[in-house]
């Protein structure tokens, strides 16, 4: 019965993530986790919300397991979990705190309709190129045969009367 109770205390000193409501994750070099900071120290939100705050460097085995738990794969920062949902960046977070309609910042991952799409761009802009390039290769072709033409007319030697020859 110890061994459990040890453990048990061991469990909650190492974890007390697993009662925060609001987690945070941040970064000392990113600059909207900072903006977030001091957003939500002059809000006075840490208190308010008892959010629990991390530094992603130094706990980030925590990071990839909440991030885990409750599916976000970005892997960018801020990031705050609450309730089995992620909230990330600035405005989402202030929003969530808020009680405001959470607001959804656009991701930088491509989806297969945004690859499709430059796909076809870049078909169109190389079908372009090709097209001027047989352009390009037709004029050169008329321009080295016009030269031909004219070297041929300026350089030809003069013509011989047909007529009878002495011998």
């Amino acid at each position: 019965m110890k061994k459990i109770l040890i453990t048990f205390l061991i469990f909650l000193s190492i974890a007390p993530q697993a009662f925060a409501e609001y987690v945070l994750f941040v970064s000392e070099t990113c600059p909207h986790c900072n903006s977030l900071k001091e957003e939500l120290q002059l809000n006075n939100y840490y208190e308010e919300f008892d959010i629990q705050e991390y530094e992603i460097s130094e706990y980030m085995d925590l990071y990839v397991e909440m991030s885990t738990e409750v599916g976000y794969k970005n892997g960018r920062v801020p990031l705050m979990i609450y309730e089995d949902q992620y909230f990330e960046g600035q405005n989402s977070i202030i929003a969530l705190l808020e009680n405001d309609e959470v607001v959804e910042e656009k991701s930088n991952i491509l989806t297969n309709e945004d690859l499709l799409k430059i796909n076809e761009i870049v078909q169109d802009e190389k079908d372009k190129i090709q097209h001027r390039e047989i352009i390009f290769s037709v004029f050169i072709a008329i321009i080295v045969i016009l030269g031909l033409i004219i070297i041929r007319r300026v350089f030809q030697p003069p013509h011989r009367k047909k007529g009878r020859g002495r011998h």
